[in-house]
């Protein structure tokens, strides 16, 4: 959990171009890969707990509940959490020495998440891709108000692996 956290904090990337491929191949898979680990790797535990006499019908719906959220949360932040870490890096070694690509797209609306308490660290930018489609840009809370106006954002990026574009930099116009 932890490491998630630093990679979260310390290696913030964003990237353009994000398509099923990428949730596939490194968020689905490694998921289901780390669930199946998870369960490969206790299965003594879980084998005890299937062989125990339950007290009722309430007993066994929370042990395996709790088995299945523990599957869950272990698959994630090791699997799914390395998996992106390894993205990070593929990107990062795909883009050395590439030109500068600016891509250019149309805002649809912006929002500033200034609501409730805690920290805010992110507010939105919704634009249109290539393909119509609507995409969430996450930019720091103070570089935007929530408004509809139309105004374009202009990034610099580097082109990396499967069409997938690494933002450098980017200018709200």
């Amino acid at each position: 959990m932890v490491v998630g956290a630093l990679n979260w904090v310390f290696w913030y990337d964003q990237f353009v171009g994000l398509d099923v491929k990428y949730d596939i191949v490194f968020v689905i898979l490694p998921f289901f890969l780390g669930l199946f680990v998870y369960f490969k790797t206790n299965n003594n535990f879980i084998k005890a707990i299937f062989n125990t006499k339950s007290s009722g019908l309430k007993d066994t719906i929370l042990s395996y509940g709790l088995l299945l959220v523990i599957g869950i949360f272990f698959s994630y932040i090791s699997l799914v959490t390395l998996a992106n870490v390894v993205f990070k890096i593929g990107m990062d070694l795909s883009t050395n020495n590439k030109p500068i690509i600016i891509k250019s797209y149309s805002i649809e609306s912006t929002y500033r998440n200034d609501r409730g308490r805690g920290i805010h660290l992110f507010s939105s930018i919704y634009y249109l891709d290539e393909e119509n489609k609507t995409k969430n840009f996450k930019v720091k809370v103070d570089e935007v108000k929530t408004s509809y106006e139309k105004r374009k954002i202009v990034f610099e990026c580097k082109e990396g692996f499967w069409k997938y574009y690494k933002i450098i930099d980017y200018k709200i116009e």
